[in-house]
């Protein structure tokens, strides 16, 4: 269940950086994989907080609450640091990390609306 998006945001990683690399040659690409590499980060970073949420807190609205809060903020400085990181110090093409990095995060939600119509399709029938 966790592996299937992983491997499609990883495809979708590898597709952006063949892209990049047809626009801006070697140093797009490697933007590419950097900014795409970010989503992939931040869906492991949120499958790890969900399994510790379902293995510690149970049915304890107020620890899953705050794990889900932590989780989101955890995420949102690491894609900050990395993001300045890879634009400030590594220096890396801006326009080919962006793009990949709005591109992935798009087909996520996508993905999830998606997902979430097929799955109330399904329970309507």
């Amino acid at each position: 269940m966790v592996l299937r998006p992983l491997i499609a945001q990883t495809a979708l990683v590898l597709a952006a950086a063949v892209v990049a690399a047809a626009y801006s040659g070697v140093n797009g690409a490697i933007a590419a994989l950097y900014g795409g590499s970010l989503i992939l980060i931040r869906t492991i970073m949120l499958v790890w907080y969900y399994r510790r949420a379902v293995s510690s807190a149970g049915i304890d609205l107020g620890l899953n609450l705050r794990i889900a809060y932590r989780c989101s903020i955890e995420r949102m400085a690491v894609t900050v640091l990395l993001l300045s990181l890879g634009l400030g110090i590594l220096k890396l093409e801006p326009l080919a990390l962006i793009s990949a990095f709005v591109a992935l995060q798009l087909a996520g939600l996508v993905g999830r609306f998606e997902e979430s119509l097929l799955s109330n399709m399904h329970v309507k029938q």
